[in-house]
């Protein structure tokens, strides 16, 4: 009988120790064109939106959403943080 925890690959014959997998929250931004300017949002995995704006250009839409992006991440953003009260 194998360890606890432990679990065999039967198509690589190589045996793996098991770990916990961390789940962590997924983010996209898109951007879209609008008349004159172009609307940027980030989204969470449930589609919603966390962060939003309007620049002149693309690729200032590009970085203002990633910004926002790693702006998020940097303080440890997690998905239950959106949850009202």
């Amino acid at each position: 009988m194998p360890a606890q925890g432990f679990i065999e690959n039967p198509c690589s014959g190589w045996n793996y120790w098991s770990h916990p997998v961390l789940r962590a929250p997924m983010l996209e931004f898109i951007v879209i064109k609008r008349r004159r300017s172009f609307d940027w949002q980030l989204h969470d995995q449930n589609g919603t939106i966390v962060a939003g704006g309007r620049e002149k250009t693309r690729p200032a839409a590009r970085y203002h959403a990633y910004r926002a992006l790693f702006l998020l991440i940097a303080v440890g953003w997690k998905a239950n943080d959106l949850q009202r009260f």
